[in-house]
């Protein structure tokens, strides 16, 4: 039997040699001069105090300071945060739309701010499991979503590609004027 040296009283993480030591909090009075809980759940458990503690005092959880807004962030972090899921979300959907082409297959437009991605046959609300746009992106990237029915138009081509599709529909009153049939 191997001897066992620490476990983790959280997840259960065991260390049965002394370099699986080194994954377990230092606490130079205890044995082995380790605690008996894994890095990890140590830096969760003062992760968790800390906010709990600044949440109750009105602080950020960011920074510490006194949150000139009502929420856990104070404006400037929140502020940082915001800008920081901008840009990876931008850097993602540049990624994407690159991968399945990166310009307008109608068209021939690649500026990234006006393309999307079209679902040659639709998208079946109830049946798709991207459920938010990034979680749909990263399983392209991963390749566990099917591309085939996929490609990249602008959002003009889009729209006119659904009313061809039948997918969007004008009152029959107001295609016959825009149409000149009436």
């Amino acid at each position: 039997m191997i001897n066992l040296l620490r476990k983790c009283i959280r997840c259960g993480l065991e260390a049965k040699t002394k370099k699986d030591l080194e994954l377990f909090a230092i606490g130079s009075k205890n044995k082995f001069g380790r605690r008996n809980i894994c890095k990890k759940c140590f830096a969760k458990e003062a992760r968790e105090y800390r906010q709990k503690r600044w949440d109750e005092k009105g602080l950020c959880r960011v920074c510490g300071k006194i949150s000139d807004r009502d929420g856990p962030y104070c404006s400037s972090c929140l502020e940082n945060m915001n800008e920081y899921n901008r840009r990876r979300y931008w850097d993602l959907r540049k990624k994407v739309i690159d991968f399945l082409g990166g310009q307008c297959v109608r068209c021939g437009i690649k500026d990234l701010r006006l393309l999307t991605i079209n679902h040659k046959e639709g998208r079946n609300m109830r049946l798709t499991v991207d459920k938010g746009h990034t979680r749909f992106y990263y399983r392209i990237l991963n390749g566990k979503r099917k591309i085939d029915d996929l490609e990249v138009r602008c959002y003009n081509c889009n729209i006119l590609y659904e009313f061809e599709k039948g997918y969007r529909l004008l009152p029959k009153k107001h295609i016959a004027q825009r149409v000149g049939r009436i």
